[in-house]
């Protein structure tokens, strides 16, 4: 007859393995993007899956963050920013995350071809 003692121990060591890999995606890291003029400082931005982008407006001018979707993961972002504000998104997927201000850039929906204020999300696994 099986002991169950092991098997309990087993269940609990499983348990905390999974409770551990939630927390951890859940708490990433955060990084800034900023507008800079007519460009999104820095204009592409490399991180992994659970870690968030905070978009900050320290410009005199209005912006705004709009996501939009060309041969890449569909998501949403739409986000005014006044002088002194920001809009953050945690990224909870991996993929290429495309996003643009309306007001300083030129999209192509034919080609996808993003001119002026564009900014690109690459999110990958967590080691």
């Amino acid at each position: 007859m099986p002991k169950r003692p092991k098997l309990y121990i087993l269940i609990l060591c499983v348990a905390l393995v999974s409770a551990f890999a939630l927390v951890s995606s859940a708490s990433g890291a955060s990084y800034r993007v900023r507008a800079s003029g007519d460009r999104w400082m820095p204009d592409l931005k490399r991180i992994v899956k659970g870690d968030k982008i905070v978009w900050a407006n320290p410009t005199g001018a209005e912006h705004d963050v709009k996501s939009y979707r060309w041969n890449s993961r569909r998501w949403t972002k739409d986000a005014f920013l006044a002088p002194g504000q920001q809009t953050s998104k945690r990224f909870r997927s991996v993929g290429t995350f495309k996003y643009r201000c309306r007001l300083h850039s030129f999209y192509n929906p034919n080609n996808g071809n993003c001119r002026g204020m564009c900014g690109v999300v690459k999110v990958r696994k967590r080691l």
